[in-house]
């Protein structure tokens, strides 16, 4: 799945029959985030009316809060590392996902979710930047956005491992 970074949108990763507008976020201020997904959806909603018809088309909001926490972050191994990150964009989801379900049209496959922070690691002893991401599904699992988003997952999961 080739992605194109010309605009309209941010990105665009295109099969023979199906199109996936991705409109991506990078979130400043917690008293902002609402803001920011509105208008996220609002840009696919423009990416909907733009579109050419020969595929169908689909939406992803993308959503980056790296910048909401930028404190350093204290593990004592990776695995406590991991379950930190982890908590980290639960804590954010359950918080705000009522800002992307009210929004949601039918055609949006999911919100990507990235946040990456500079961490120490107490064993062994590292300074690093920690990244964690996650793919909220918006969809119902037996249909075509869900196949997509799955696909989608499972490659950007190889690349970056």
């Amino acid at each position: 799945m080739p992605i194109d970074l010309a605009p309209p949108t941010d990105a665009t990763i295109r099969t023979s029959t199906e199109t996936i507008a991705i409109e991506c976020k990078r979130l400043f201020s917690p008293r902002k985030v609402e803001q920011n997904i509105r208008r996220g959806f609002q840009q696919l909603q423009e990416r909907y009316k733009q579109h050419d018809g020969r595929t169908e088309i689909f939406g992803a909001l993308a959503l980056s809060l790296s910048k909401l926490d930028e404190c350093l972050v204290d593990a004592d191994d990776e695995a406590d590392l991991q379950a930190q990150a982890i908590q980290k964009l639960d804590r954010f989801r359950k918080k705000h996902e009522h800002h992307w379900r009210k929004r949601i049209t039918g055609r949006e496959v999911g919100v990507f979710l990235h946040w990456t922070a500079p961490a120490r690691v107490k064993k062994p002893y590292l300074l690093i930047t920690a990244t964690q991401f996650d793919f909220l599904s918006l969809c119902e699992v037996d249909t075509k956005q869900n196949y997509l988003l799955m696909a989608l997952s499972d490659r950007f999961h190889r690349f970056v491992t």
